[in-house]
């Protein structure tokens, strides 16, 4: 259910005695289909249309609208139509039968004033570039439709915010959140027969259920009140130093994954394991610092220590299935440009939780390094890129090329692979039987 002509109304009052003096649109197709090569059937056809509006005003403002709609021949990423239970009532997708889904992607007010930014409405903030896996950049919640093989501008979920930007100097912003928006990470689901392509299977997020038990209550989903008391709250304070660029970041919200809790109730006489899912308030504090090493060599972190995350056990005996721990998540990165048209670019990952207990899921320290490739020919019209992570751990791997081609101006067309390696109990091993195929081509003006 729609419930953005609540924003509309709101912007059309913000700019209610403002003239438009500028107009630009832009409108994208695209085309992809993949192929699911490790057992042998087409994953997706999906045809998507993006429409994209611009006002500018002569106050310093404009207005911003963007809208996606696309339809999947296959209905293989979400089998029937999606159950959005992890979706806010003012960001779910309009379903068009089993195959296809419109949304609002963004809707948003933007007003320029002297040293300050304010955007009021619909939109994506993005704190941390890290490649493949994410520290910081958990502002807005993500689609985990295709898992981690989507582009992160597509698998983003914009959400309705106040975000407010400060220029202290010429060097210096300072950033305000004000999150109202309770919609949280969105997993592959339908209200089809068929399991999802990418759901997710590994213990580390579905916990086992134990011998012995007579029965289940599964109990749901739980989120959060709509209050404003519970919206999340952002600062981050962004500088340049000579060659450092540096950045603090605090955010104080709802963890985007819910919470798995068991509980054993023998209160009829037969042991029923009690089964339900909440989301929990965390802490982060981070940082983010990129400095140049020399003219080809940049050296970068990524880090965020996370307070109050919770950690699923084996054991139900207790705490409810649950450790509540902090964590310290990080990325050191290395790039080279040594060659020209090239970027080679180097990551380490790793998760250390600040305590530990025999029956953890996953490792008190998880690390997982990747590996990334870009190279541009023909005058930029030609682009190649690969990536691997490897998990240290559970030693699965994921590795993905892509060969990009601009055919013509606002044409491009391209090929590539994902194909998973490991065991199905990690997290990317679960997913090897998944290996595909795609091709595509987009077309916009």
């Amino acid at each position: 259910m729609f419930k953005t002509h609540y924003g509309l109304l709101g912007l059309m009052f913000l700019t209610s005695t403002a003239s438009a003096v500028d107009f630009e649109s832009r409108t994208r197709f695209e085309l992809e289909g993949a192929q699911n090569v490790a057992e042998g059937y087409a994953q997706k056809l999906e045809f998507q249309i993006r429409p994209e509006l611009h006002w500018f005003m002569e106050d310093n403002s404009e207005i911003t609208v963007i809208g996606r709609a696309r339809w999947d021949l296959e209905d293989r990423l979400e089998p029937g139509a999606p159950i959005q239970d992890e979706i806010s009532q003012w960001d779910r997708r309009y379903t068009m039968g089993n195959h296809g889904d419109a949304e609002l992607r963004e809707l948003y007010y933007k007003r320029r004033f002297e040293q300050s930014y304010l955007t009021i409405g619909k939109q994506q903030v993005v704190w941390g570039t890290a490649d493949g896996l994410r520290v910081l950049d958990v502002v807005n919640p993500f689609s985990f439709r295709e898992f981690l093989l989507e582009d992160f501008d597509e698998a983003r979920i914009p959400i309705w915010m106040v975000n407010y930007i400060h220029s202290i100097n010429y060097t210096t912003d300072l950033q305000f959140l004000f999150i109202p928006d309770q919609t949280f990470n969105d997993f592959p689901d339908g209200d089809g027969a068929a399991i999802p392509e990418y759901q997710i299977t590994t213990p580390r997020f579905n916990p086992a259920i134990p011998s012995g038990i007579a029965g289940v209550n599964v109990e749901g989903l739980k989120r959060p009140s709509t209050s404003l008391a519970n919206a999340d709250i952002g600062l981050r304070l962004a500088t340049r130093l000579n060659t450092v660029d540096f950045t603090l970041n605090y955010l104080y919200q709802y963890d985007d994954i819910p919470v798995s809790y068991r509980r054993i109730d023998s209160s009829s006489g037969q042991p029923i394991l009690d089964l339900w899912q909440e989301y929990e308030r965390i802490h982060i504090l981070g940082s983010t610092l990129s400095t140049d090493l020399s003219s080809t060599v940049v050296l970068r972190y990524e880090l965020g220590l996370i307070h109050d995350r919770r950690i699923l056990t084996e054991s139900i005996t207790t705490n409810d299935g649950i450790l509540t721990t902090d964590e310290l998540s990080y990325v050191l990165g290395l790039d080279w440009s040594g060659i020209s048209d090239t970027l080679l670019s180097m990551q380490l990952f790793q998760s250390v939780l600040a305590d530990d207990a025999p029956d953890l899921v996953r490792d008190k320290t998880d690390s997982t390094l990747t590996f990334a490739v870009n190279r541009r020919f023909l005058h930029d019209t030609l682009t190649v890129d690969f990536l691997v992570l490897h998990n240290l751990n559970d030693h699965d791997e994921l590795y993905q090329a892509e060969i990009q081609y601009a055919l013509y101006d606002g044409i491009n067309i391209w090929l590539g692979a994902d194909v998973f390696s490991g065991h199905k109990n990690g997290l990317l091993g679960q997913f090897n039987n998944t290996d595909r195929i795609i091709a595509g081509v987009e077309w916009y003006w």
